[in-house]
């Protein structure tokens, strides 16, 4: 990418973090430059700015800018591109870090790199939900690396393909399952899923509905590709929303299951969630020292924000984390 494509979809992502989320602050000049300082030095942010500006990309807006109605498109794409090159990069570098594993160890409690907010008795609870056995078939909503699915299908002996949007992850997933023919990656964004009609036994998205950009879309689409009497088994958290938005009833991803002809039920998990952010700031105050000597204090400095960023809003009850398990009829 460009500097002035990376610059346009730094900006146009906190635009569309903005619209989900009020509170969230447009990046600045010194925000643009901490966010990008990895990839382009100060100077370069500096010119890439100002050309955008000249060819009216974008529109200055105080201390920040937007993107121009005309440049949308072409924002959203540069957005995706860029993340899926990001995440994909980072997810396979967390997989080989020996700090991010402890990491992992700590916080999720599980023998394999995750990158969402399960523990066992969150992973126990959604393969029972899921009832998969062997000769039946399950698809992954972004996978990653694919540890989870891989692990879905050790306990199961289903088969599984998992999609990701990110063409590194889905490289290292095919990698590490050689010679299982249960298991299957494809390079696919959420907002591409459409599989043919009743296609799958079960369907899972563990913490990935939210990068959606039309969920109603894609819970339709999964709908169809269920078999009848198919599940759609989904970790779904909300947070700092209106208190109606928390309800299980009142989710963005319980009207969108409605919309789909879906029947569900719901386990709350809002407990889990809030001792999964515990740990983790107590993970990210004992291992600092590790990921220093690893040279990856990037990725702690991510893990702090986040955790300093989601832990308030747990211990406020601005926070509620549901299992669903939604049916298609049979």
């Amino acid at each position: 990418m460009t500097p002035e494509e990376r610059v346009l979809a730094v900006v146009h992502r906190a635009e569309r973090r903005k619209a989900r989320r009020p509170a969230f602050e447009l990046p600045t000049r010194d925000a643009l430059v901490a966010s990008l300082d990895d990839v382009l030095p100060a100077d370069a942010i500096d010119a890439a700015l100002a050309r955008l500006v000249c060819e009216g990309a974008l529109v200055p807006a105080g201390d920040h800018w937007t993107t121009a109605p005309a440049q949308v498109d072409r924002a959203k794409g540069l957005v995706e591109a860029m993340m899926a090159e990001a995440f994909g990069e980072w997810m396979v570098a967390a997989e080989a870090s020996a700090a991010f594993r402890e990491f992992c160890r700590r916080v999720n409690g599980l023998p394999f790199v995750a990158f969402d907010m399960i523990d066992p008795q969150q992973l126990e609870a959604a393969v029972a939900a899921a009832g998969l056995g062997p000769g039946q078939r399950a698809l992954d909503l972004g996978c990653g690396v694919g540890t989870l699915t891989e692990e879905v299908r050790r306990r199961t002996g289903a088969t599984l393909e998992g999609v990701d949007f990110a063409p590194a992850a889905i490289r290292r997933a095919s990698e590490r399952t050689a010679g299982d023919d249960g298991l299957r990656f494809e390079v696919l964004a959420l907002d591409q899923v459409d599989p043919p009609p009743a296609s799958y036994d079960a369907i899972l998205a563990f913490d990935t509905l939210y990068f959606a950009e039309d969920l109603d879309r894609l819970v339709a689409a999964c709908a169809r590709a269920l078999r009848p009497g198919g599940r759609l088994i989904a970790f779904f958290s909300t947070m700092d929303v209106p208190h109606p938005e928390m309800e299980p009833d009142g989710t963005r991803l319980a009207r969108a299951l409605r919309a789909a002809g879906l029947t569900y039920t719901t386990t709350e998990h809002t407990e889990a969630e809030l001792a999964h952010w515990r740990r983790s700031k107590e993970a990210v105050d004992a291992l600092e020292a590790m990921f220093d000597a690893e040279g990856s204090r990037r990725w702690w400095e991510g893990r702090r924000r986040e955790t300093d960023g989601v832990l308030p809003l747990c211990e406020s009850g601005r926070n509620r984390r549901y299992l669903y398990r939604a049916t298609r009829a049979p």
